[in-house]
């Protein structure tokens, strides 16, 4: 059984996780020039999956960088820090969405597909690390969004 720790670990890495991926959202809506949350979800919606979402971004960043070779350096950094959002992700969905198991004679909790057991301080130590990404995605983002609004005025 999980513990109330567990729960709470798990509870916390799932808020820090959606703040990065309702980012990602939003940069796209913005770099997209869709106004409406309504057409963005149409876009890159809710049913789609944070994999989805960053594929997404990360090809059109791809495109735009063809487009204006002057945004070549901050797409890049941008498109490394999606690299780094698609392995916490990957690390988070196995945490979150993983079948937990427990040994009923050592009281071991782990989740099927791991090998190593399903304890709270891996958990919180993925926390901070999608903190920090959000703080790096969010000003390199930004930095291409408003350049590209530079790039675009006529």
């Amino acid at each position: 059984m999980l513990t109330a720790k567990h729960y709470e670990s798990i509870g916390r890495l799932a808020h820090a996780s959606n703040a990065v991926e309702d980012l990602i959202q939003a940069h796209t809506q913005l770099m997209l020039g869709i106004r409406e949350w309504s057409v963005i979800d149409l876009v890159v919606g809710y049913q789609w999956t944070i994999g989805s979402k960053v594929t997404f971004f990360r090809d059109m960043l791809t495109a735009l960088k063809g487009d204006h070779p002057s945004l070549k350096t901050q797409i890049e950094q941008v498109l490394l820090l999606l690299g780094k959002a698609k392995t916490l992700f990957n690390e988070r969905n196995t945490s979150v969405h993983g079948r937990v198991r427990t040994d009923p004679m050592t009281k071991k909790i782990w989740l099927d597909g791991r090998q190593n057991s399903l304890d709270c301080d891996t958990l919180e130590a993925l926390t901070p690390k999608f903190d920090e990404l959000y703080e790096k995605l969010e000003g390199a983002s930004a930095e291409v969004y408003w350049k590209l609004l530079e790039i675009r005025q006529p």
